[in-house]
C-alpha cells in the first residue's frame, strides 16, 4: 500500500512484496500508514515526545475486523499467520484508515477465495456508495463483478 498523495491511497497486487509487514500485527500493519503520513492514533506528551495512542489503535482495529470481517485471533496476531483473503483485507483496511478521496486498487481479490472476493468487493462498493470514496479498479479476472 502507497499514499500517493494527501487524499490517495493505492492498495498494490503484490500483498506479499510491498503490501504488508510479514512478521507485526494485524494491528500495526493497520495503522502504521497512518501513523506516519498522517500523524493519527499519536498523542502528543511534550513538545519533543509522541507516543502511540494505544487505546485508539486498538479501537480502531477491533472496528475494522468486525467491518471487514478479518478471521482472526485479535488484533496481535501475525499477518503471516492470515489467510490470503484475510491478509487482503488488512492492506484495504489501512487504506480506509487513510481517509483517502480516492483508492486505487489493483487486483483486490486475486488468489482469495469466492467469499473472501464478494466481502472485499461489497467493501469496496460501500466505501463507494457510502463514503464518496472514488474507485479505480483494475483486474484480470475475466467474472464480471456486476458492481
Amino acid at each position: 500500500m502507497f499514499i500517493l498523495k494527501e487524499n490517495m491511497a493505492f492498495v498494490s497486487e503484490d500483498r506479499r512484496g510491498v503490501g504488508l509487514f510479514w512478521d507485526e500485527s494485524i494491528e500495526h500493519n493497520i495503522v502504521i500508514a497512518a501513523m506516519q503520513s498522517q500523524k493519527k492514533f499519536l498523542k502528543q506528551l511534550l513538545p519533543f515526545l509522541t507516543l502511540e495512542d494505544g487505546s485508539k489503535i486498538h479501537a480502531h482495529t477491533l472496528e475494522m475486523i468486525k467491518d471487514l470481517d478479518i478471521r482472526c485471533v485479535g488484533p496481535q496476531q501475525l499477518v503471516k499467520r492470515l489467510s490470503g483473503g484475510n491478509q487482503q483485507k488488512i492492506c484495504i483496511a489501512r487504506a480506509i484508515t487513510l481517509s483517502p478521496e480516492i483508492l486505487f486498487v489493483s487486483e483486490p481479490t486475486r488468489g482469495i477465495d469466492i467469499g473472501a472476493k464478494r466481502i472485499v468487493l461489497d467493501l469496496l462498493l460501500k466505501l463507494n456508495r457510502e463514503l464518496g470514496v472514488t474507485i479505480v479498479m483494475t483486474s484480470s479476472e475475466s467474472a464480471c463483478y456486476n458492481l
